[in-house]
C-alpha cells in the first residue's frame, strides 16, 4: 500500500510539474531578470482553443541576454499563416517590413498579446543594431546558433494552432516554422547557390528541428508562427 501511495504521489508530482508555467517575466516590483535557458511567461494569447475561458499566458524560451535585453522565443508554435498573403515574389526586393506577417506581428498580435506597459519593454532594434520591429521572427543565424541541439529547436503546436490547420511532421513531431531570412536558390546565371534577393521564399525550421535554407514560397503555403521579442531588462 505504501509503495502504491508513493507511486501515486510521484505521478501527481510529475503531472503538476509538466503543467506548471514558467516564471513571470514581469513581477510585482518590475522585470525579473532571467537566465539563458529559462522559460518565462510574458503576455497572453489564445492557445487551448477554448474561447470561453479567455486567453492563456504566453511561455517564452530565453535564448540570449545582451546589453540589458533578453531575446525571447515562444515555447510553442502559436499560429499558422502565410509569410506574405499578397502577391509576393518577382518584382520587389525582399524587405522584412514589407511582409504581411511583419504587419500582423506588430499590429494585431502586438496589441492583443501585450498590455501597454509590456509593449513599452519591447525593443524595435536588436543589441546588434538590426531594426526588426517590436515583434519579429528569428533569423536563420539566430535559430542556427542559439539552440544547444537540433531537438531543442522543434516547435510543437498549440491546440489553437492545430485548429487553424497546423500539422506536425512524422519525423520529429514538430511543425515547419517560418524564419525571417530569405531562402537559398540556385542561380543558373552564376551556376552557384546564393540567397535570393527577391521576396519569394524564406528559410525555416523543419518539424524535426533541422535548419531549412531552401524554405517555402511566401504566399503559397501557411506555416508555423513562433514570435520572438527583445525585452528590456533594466
Amino acid at each position: 500500500m505504501t509503495k502504491r501511495i508513493c507511486a501515486l504521489l510521484l505521478c501527481l508530482t510529475l503531472t503538476l510539474g509538466l503543467s506548471a508555467l514558467g516564471e513571470p517575466l514581469v513581477g510585482a516590483h518590475g522585470v525579473n531578470v532571467p537566465n539563458v535557458g529559462d522559460v518565462v511567461t510574458f503576455g497572453v494569447y489564445e492557445q487551448d482553443n477554448v474561447l470561453s475561458n479567455g486567453t492563456e499566458p504566453l511561455e517564452w524560451l530565453v535564448l540570449e541576454i545582451k546589453n540589458g535585453c533578453a531575446l525571447l522565443y515562444t515555447k510553442y508554435v502559436i499560429d499558422w499563416d502565410y509569410f506574405n498573403s499578397g502577391n509576393g515574389g518577382g518584382e520587389k526586393k525582399y524587405v522584412w517590413k514589407q511582409n504581411t506577417i511583419y504587419e500582423w506581428l506588430n499590429d494585431d498580435f502586438l496589441s492583443s498579446a501585450f498590455t501597454p506597459a509590456e509593449q513599452a519593454l519591447l525593443c524595435e532594434t536588436t543589441p546588434y543594431g538590426e531594426t526588426v520591429g517590436r515583434v519579429t521572427l528569428l533569423s536563420y543565424a539566430e535559430a542556427n546558433s542559439l539552440f544547444k541541439s537540433t531537438k531543442a529547436r522543434i516547435g510543437l503546436p498549440t491546440k489553437a494552432a492545430l485548429a487553424k490547420g497546423a500539422y506536425v511532421w512524422e519525423d520529429g513531431g514538430g511543425c515547419w516554422t517560418w524564419l525571417r531570412t530569405p531562402a537559398r536558390v540556385y542561380d543558373y546565371t552564376q551556376r552557384d547557390w546564393d540567397y535570393m534577393d527577391w521576396r519569394e521564399a524564406v528559410c525555416g525550421i523543419t518539424g524535426n528541428g533541422s535548419m531549412d535554407d531552401w524554405g517555402y514560397i511566401v504566399n503559397r503555403t501557411r506555416r508555423g508562427v513562433r514570435p520572438a521579442v527583445w525585452v528590456k531588462l533594466h
